[in-house]
């Protein structure tokens, strides 16, 4: 478990270090406290800052609770990647171009589909359209409503019928 504690420890070190580094980007980007805008460059560094604590509030529990219950060894060793990474986040992203936005750039979420071949895991836009109801019969013009038609061939077959073609 001192493992862990080391580890921990070593995040909120990391976590001062990106605060120390975004007031050297406030002064060296001319973005007077306690605004935390008006530079795109300070902006990079004060989101590296607050991401990297939004993470600490998952991450501290985490591992704490798994060196617990299950392996301290495994959870310093998690706690390491853990650290390397957001330490390979900080260089990425606050101290890259303007083309490179941030990790996304380095590692894609996932590959490009072969040239000349459609993505089929790209996400379908839904299409809702409307229509006027048909086969009712003595339609007044209280009965005459609006019914959506979802037009998406992925919630067609979910929803167990054939897409539309």
């Amino acid at each position: 478990m001192i493992f862990v504690h080391l580890v921990i420890g070593v995040a909120l070190l990391e976590f001062l270090y990106f605060g120390f580094a975004v007031g050297r980007a406030r002064e060296k980007y001319g973005v007077k406290a306690p605004a935390t805008t008006g530079n795109e460059m300070f902006e990079r560094y004060y989101r590296v800052q607050m991401n990297t604590l939004e993470q600490l509030i998952v991450f501290i529990p985490g591992i704490v609770l798994f060196a617990h219950y299950i392996e301290p060894r495994v959870a310093a060793v998690v706690g390491v990647f853990f650290l390397i990474v957001r330490a390979w986040y900080f260089r990425v992203r606050a101290r890259s171009k303007q083309e490179d936005r941030g990790i996304r750039a380095v590692v894609p979420a996932r590959p490009h589909p072969p040239a000349g071949r459609p993505d089929r895991r790209r996400a379908v836009p839904l299409q809702v359209a409307t229509r006027r109801r048909r086969n009712t019969p003595a339609m007044g013009s209280r009965d005459r409503k609006m019914m959506p038609i979802v037009t998406s061939p992925k919630l067609s077959l979910t929803m167990g019928m054939l897409p539309n073609k």
